[in-house]
């Protein structure tokens, strides 16, 4: 074991080091934990992440809202890693979200997902600061793998994502 500058107990095995080489720093069963933060409309979704998150051993969901306004005021108060924000808040609601996160908690990475997302949309989420694009019919691992790279700093789009599910059972001739 050894101690953070934040003096903070780390083991000599890491799960995931940000960027610039910041720790993750809570600790659960001697392994760096990622914290999660979800803003999501549907409570029945909402339930099912927690149950997802809790089911991975190097997630862990600091809090699950209803709110996007409440949302927000929490990652300040309480950073995570990432935060999964449900596009059914609103194409401007949640671009100002992220502009608002990228700005106050600069190392939390922002993810939006929902059941459909046009390519403009996704530009739009992207220009905002998003670093992670999902749509929710999307599968567990999908989610899970998603959120580890956000956390970690990297950018990650769901290959359906650009994809109309229309467009691609007729390919264009």
């Amino acid at each position: 074991m050894s101690t953070t500058a934040a003096g903070v107990a780390t083991s000599a095995r890491r799960a995931v080091c940000r960027p610039g080489g910041r720790e993750i720093a809570l600790m659960h069963h001697g392994m760096n934990k990622i914290n999660i933060g979800v803003c999501e409309t549907q409570p029945v979704t909402a339930e099912g992440l927690r149950v997802l998150l809790a089911s991975q051993e190097e997630l862990t969901c600091r809090w699950i809202v209803p709110n996007l306004m409440v949302g927000l005021q929490l990652a300040r108060q309480q950073p995570v890693h990432a935060l999964l924000v449900d596009k059914g808040f609103g194409q401007q609601a949640v671009g100002l979200a992220i502009t608002e996160v990228n700005a106050c908690v600069p190392g939390t990475g922002v993810v939006v997902w929902g059941n459909s997302m046009s390519e403009s949309e996704a530009l739009r989420l992207l220009q905002s600061g998003a670093r992670g694009l999902l749509r929710k019919t999307s599968d567990l691992a999908t989610v899970t793998a998603c959120l580890r790279n956000v956390a970690a700093g990297a950018t990650w789009m769901d290959d359906c994502v650009f994809r109309d599910a229309s467009r691609a059972e007729h390919p264009l001739r």
